[in-house]
């Protein structure tokens, strides 16, 4: 049966080659950079750093500090459970007997969303684009009904609520940095992946969502954000600002 929760996938896979790239993380910054075979580059999550509107501050200020920092632990460990176990599981690595951690509930709502690809070709593997500029590790390339997708595992404490500015804004990050990956894999293996793909465990009603975007519909938004990043344009014409 497709998708049957009950049934423990095995998955196809069609490895890319690629190196190994070590990362360095700035002790007095906490900014990340990788060091490719282009040079040292910018992290993708230290890209992202620029779009800030204050909202975590503001956050920290409401629920304070020990609170903040209590749900922050949580949803990290959370989050790297869940990361994995999924990674496992698509890696053919872990069986059901084996899954354990804060993500094991997750894993299990997300599960039937990972068996809807097939086959794998890279999971957790380090990708840098010397055109813009930048580098970073993708959760997972591979296809999704014959076409490929760059896919990404997120955890969330809710469900995204749209309506709400923040979640757009959260939303539209993860979208960058996946869309920066797809980048990144068409530039180095000469593959075109058409859609990208983010799958979310919902801590607070243990469910699952899975988006599904065009890479093409953000790639200028994207360079835009490289543009931010390097001092050539104003922040505030990122879409960010404008949700």
């Amino acid at each position: 049966m497709k998708n049957d929760p009950f049934t423990w996938k095995r998955f196809d896979w069609e490895p890319l080659d690629f190196e190994e790239m070590e990362s360095v993380t700035n002790e007095e910054t906490g900014k990340r950079f990788y060091k490719t075979p282009v040079g040292n580059l910018p992290s993708m999550t230290t890209i992202l750093g620029i779009l800030d509107d204050g909202g975590i501050d503001a956050w920290i200020k409401r629920v304070g500090v020990d609170e903040a920092e209590k749900i922050k632990n949580e949803a990290s460990a959370r989050g790297n459970s869940l990361h994995d176990l999924s990674e496992g599981y698509l890696r053919n690595e872990i069986e059901r007997s084996q899954l354990h951690g804060k993500g094991k509930v997750l894993f299990n709502r997300v599960k039937p969303l990972l068996d809807t690809i097939n086959p794998v070709l890279a999971t957790e593997i380090p990708l840098y684009s010397k055109k813009y500029g930048f580098a970073g590790r993708v959760d997972c390339i591979a296809y999704i009904d014959g076409v490929l997708y760059i896919i990404d595992h997120k955890n969330s404490r809710r469900a995204f609520n749209f309506k709400k500015q923040y979640a757009r804004r959260k939303y539209f990050c993860y979208v960058l940095q996946v869309t920066g990956y797809a980048i990144c894999v068409e530039e180095m293996f000469g593959l075109k992946a058409t859609k990208g793909c983010i799958i979310v465990g919902n801590h607070e009603l243990s469910n699952s969502d899975m988006f599904k975007f065009s890479i093409d519909k953000y790639r200028g938004e994207f360079e835009k954000l490289i543009e931010i990043f390097k001092g050539t344009r104003d922040e505030k014409d990122s879409l960010y600002y404008k949700l």
